[in-house]
């Protein structure tokens, strides 16, 4: 008999984001096999200040969503992406 052995990707090494720089939308896919969702918090990098706080359910193999960031000023923002205690800025 075979013993299958599955290690899961690190939650840095599962998520892609893109396009960035972005003016209009940027979209966060992540492939991981749990079934936990993902929580993004997108915030200003000068201020510290929360934009957008987003919750990710899984559709299919991964985890995916979009944000709108038409409506925030220029500048530099940081993505905050946790699952369960894993955490990615």
């Amino acid at each position: 008999a075979a013993n299958l052995v599955t290690e899961q990707q690190s939650l840095e090494n599962s998520v892609s984001v893109y396009p960035n720089p972005t003016t209009d939308v940027i979209t966060i896919q992540v492939e991981r096999s749990s079934n936990s969702s993902i929580h993004v918090n997108l915030f200003d990098a000068g201020t510290g200040r929360i934009h957008r706080q987003v919750k990710i359910s899984k559709t299919g193999s991964q985890f995916s969503s979009s944000i709108d960031v038409t409506h925030l000023p220029v500048g530099t923002y940081i993505l905050e992406i946790k699952e369960d205690v894993e955490r990615v800025l």
